[in-house]
C-alpha cells in the first residue's frame, strides 16, 4: 500500500509541476507557433486539464478497487480519501490559474488604443517568412496569409528603415503613406472568436481584403453580395440614440450607402471598395452631379435618416471644417516621420505612454516620454502625470503655414479638464510653445491664430473660443471683449431690467416673468446680451449687480458640477 500511495503522490506532483511549468511559459509569452491564437491557448488549456483529471479519476478508480478487495485497512482508506480531496482542490486551483492567465493576442499583439493597465504590450519579433509575407502583402495586395496587423507593419517598416506617416481617424481607422506613396488602411477588427485583434491590414492602395472586412469587421459570416449593410435606413425613421455604439466609419459607411443605392461615384477608394463588392451598386453620377440633384434622389426617410447621421457626426465632432483656411489636427502614429521645422530633413516621432507600478499592479500614474529622432541625435520630453490623469494614447499634429509643425500632447487638468500641450522643434530640441485648455481636435488652427474651444463660467457654463496668437515663439492668449456664448434659450423666473446699450446709465428694457430670452455672448466679466425669443429685441443684462442670483433669475441654464 506504501508503494501505492508513493505512486499517487509521485503522479500528483508530475501534473502540478507540468502545469507550472505551462502557465510559466504562457506567462513569458513564449509562443511557439504565430497561427495559435488566443482561443487555440484556451482550448489547449482545456483539453490538458480534462486529461490530467482523467488521470487523477484512473487513480481513484484502482484505489475504489483496492478497497472492494479488502486490501486497504479503515485508516489507509481514511488517508486516500484526504489524499483524494487534496488532489480535487490542487486540480480546481490549477485550473482557476489556467483560466485567470492573460490570453495573448495573435502574434503577440494587444489592441494599439486598449488601456494596458497591468501590463505592457509584448515586442513583436518577426520572422523571417513572417517577413516575407509581409513584403508580398504590401507589394502586390495579397492578403491570403494570416492577417496583418499595424504593429507588425510598422516593425516590418522600422526594420527595413522604410519612411512612413501615419494618423488615426475615430479611434478605430488607421492610414499610413509610406515613402514611395504606397497607401495603407487598417480597421480595428476581432478574430473569429470575438476577441480584439487590434488594427488589422485592410487595404495597401486600391487593393481591398474584402474577406476580412466582412467577417473581422462587420461580423458578417455568411456573405451575401446583394444585401445593404444597414437596409432599414430606407424602411423607416431611425432615433439618434440608435446609432449608439455605432463608430466613425460605421456611420461613414451608413451615411453613403444613402448615396451608393441611387448611384453616386465615390473619390475615397476606401467607400469605392466598399461598395463595388455589392451587386446591387451601379456608379451612374460624379459626385457633383449627384449632390446637385440629391434631393430628387433620396426619399423622405432616407433624408431624415441622413440628418440624424449628419447630427450625430457633428455631435461627436466627427465633421471636419477646413473651410476658410482652417488646418487640420491629426491623431498621430507613433514611428511617423515629418519635417518639423520645414529644413527639408525628416524627423521620426515616437510617442511612449509609460504606466507605473509594482509587481504587475499599475499604481494610477502615467508617465509619457515624447521623442523626437533626428540624423543628429535626439530629443526627448519626458512628463509625469502626478494627479493620476491619463494622457491619451498617442500624441497629435497641426500646422499654421506648412512649415513648422507642432506636436501636441493631451493631457487632463483639475477636474478632469482637457489641456494640449503644443510642443515646437527647434534646433534639434522640443520646446513649449503654448498650452490651451481644449481637446486637442477640437482646436480651430489658422495662418494667424488657434482658436480653443474653453469651459467658463459667466451666468451660466458654456465653452468660449479663446484667441491665442503667435509671439516670440509662443502662444498668447488674446482677451476679448465680447465672447460667443451657447446661445440657449432660458426662461425669466421674474422681471428682470435689460440695457439698450452697456454706456447706458439706466435700464430701458424689461424681460417680463416668463418671457424666454436666448443667451448671445458676454465678456466674461460683467455684462451678458440676451435676445427675446417673441420678438428678437436685444439687451444687455449686468450680470454682477449687487443680490442678483442667476439660479433664482433664469430657469434653463447650463449649470455643470
Amino acid at each position: 500500500m506504501k508503494k501505492k500511495a508513493i505512486a499517487i503522490l509521485l503522479l500528483v506532483c508530475m501534473i502540478t509541476g507540468c502545469r507550472v511549468a505551462s502557465a510559466e511559459n504562457t506567462a513569458s509569452g513564449n509562443v511557439e507557433s504565430e497561427e495559435n491564437t488566443a482561443s487555440e491557448e484556451e482550448n489547449l488549456s482545456e483539453e490538458k486539464s480534462r486529461e490530467e483529471k482523467a488521470k487523477v479519476s484512473e487513480v481513484d478508480q484502482e484505489v475504489e478497487a483496492e478497497n472492494e478487495d479488502g486490501e486497504n485497512t479503515e485508516t489507509e482508506a481514511e488517508g486516500q480519501a484526504d489524499q483524494d480531496v487534496a488532489v480535487q482542490e490542487e486540480s480546481e486551483k490549477d485550473d482557476r490559474a489556467v483560466q485567470d492567465e492573460p490570453k495573448l493576442e495573435e502574434f503577440g499583439q494587444g489592441n494599439d488604443t486598449a488601456e494596458q493597465e497591468n501590463e505592457q504590450v509584448p515586442e513583436i519579433i518577426l520572422t523571417e517568412e513572417r517577413q516575407g509575407q509581409i513584403e508580398t502583402c504590401l507589394s502586390t495586395g495579397d492578403f491570403s496569409y494570416s492577417p496583418i496587423t499595424l504593429g507588425e507593419v510598422t516593425t516590418y517598416l522600422d526594420e527595413k528603415g522604410i519612411l512612413y506617416e501615419g494618423s488615426y481617424t475615430g479611434g478605430e481607422r488607421a492610414d499610413m503613406t509610406l515613402e514611395d506613396g504606397t497607401t495603407l488602411l487598417f480597421l480595428e477588427t476581432e478574430n473569429q472568436d470575438g476577441l480584439p485583434f487590434g488594427y488589422e491590414l485592410l487595404m495597401v492602395n486600391e487593393m481591398f481584403n474584402q474577406w476580412s472586412f466582412q467577417e473581422n469587421y462587420l461580423h458578417c459570416y455568411d456573405v451575401i453580395d446583394d444585401q445593404y449593410y444597414y437596409p432599414e435606413l430606407s424602411e423607416r425613421v431611425w432615433k439618434e440614440e440608435e446609432f449608439n455604439g455605432f463608430n466613425r466609419t460605421d456611420l461613414s459607411i451608413a451615411r453613403n450607402e444613402l448615396f451608393a443605392k441611387h448611384g453616386r461615384i465615390f473619390g475615397d477608394p476606401f467607400l469605392s471598395k466598399v461598395f463595388e463588392v455589392k451587386s446591387w451598386y451601379e456608379p451612374k453620377y460624379t459626385a457633383e452631379e449627384f449632390d446637385s440633384r440629391q434631393s430628387e434622389f433620396l426619399t423622405d426617410i432616407e433624408n431624415e435618416n441622413l440628418q440624424t447621421i449628419i447630427a450625430y457626426e457633428k455631435m461627436w465632432g466627427w465633421r471636419g471644417d477646413t473651410s476658410q483656411g482652417r488646418k487640420e489636427v491629426t491623431q498621430l502614429l507613433s514611428g511617423s516621420w515629418l519635417d518639423l521645422n520645414g529644413d527639408g530633413v525628416k524627423e521620426q516621432i515616437v510617442y511612449e505612454k509609460i504606466k507605473n507600478g509594482v509587481d504587475g499592479a499599475w499604481d494610477g500614474v502615467d508617465e509619457l516620454n515624447l521623442i523626437v529622432k533626428s540624423g543628429t541625435g535626439e530629443s526627448c520630453i519626458s512628463l509625469g502625470d502626478s494627479d493620476g490623469y491619463l494622457f491619451h494614447e498617442n500624441c497629435f499634429v497641426t500646422t499654421m503655414n506648412e512649415t513648422t509643425h507642432y506636436l501636441i500632447v493631451l493631457d487632463y487638468g483639475p477636474s478632469a479638464d482637457y489641456i494640449s500641450f503644443l510642443y515646437e522643434y527647434e534646433n534639434g530640441e522640443l520646446v513649449l510653445a503654448g498650452q490651451m485648455a481644449s481637446y486637442s481636435t477640437d482646436l480651430k488652427v489658422y495662418e494667424d491664430r488657434i482658436l480653443a474651444p474653453t469651459e467658463t463660467y459667466h451666468l451660466q457654463c458654456q465653452p468660449v473660443d479663446y484667441v491665442y496668437i503667435l509671439q516670440d515663439g509662443k502662444f498668447v492668449h488674446q482677451p476679448s471683449e465680447y465672447y460667443d456664448y451657447r446661445g440657449n434659450t432660458v426662461t425669466a423666473l421674474r422681471d428682470i431690467p435689460l440695457f439698450a446699450e452697456k454706456e447706458d446709465a439706466e435700464p430701458s428694457i424689461e424681460l417680463k416673468k416668463g418671457e424666454q430670452v436666448k443667451i448671445l455672448g458676454g465678456d466674461l466679466k460683467e455684462w451678458v446680451l440676451l435676445e427675446k425669443v417673441d420678438t428678437g429685441e436685444q439687451g444687455w443684462l449686468k450680470e454682477n449687480e449687487e443680490g442678483f442670483d442667476s439660479y433664482g433669475a433664469f430657469d434653463g441654464l447650463y449649470i455643470y458640477g
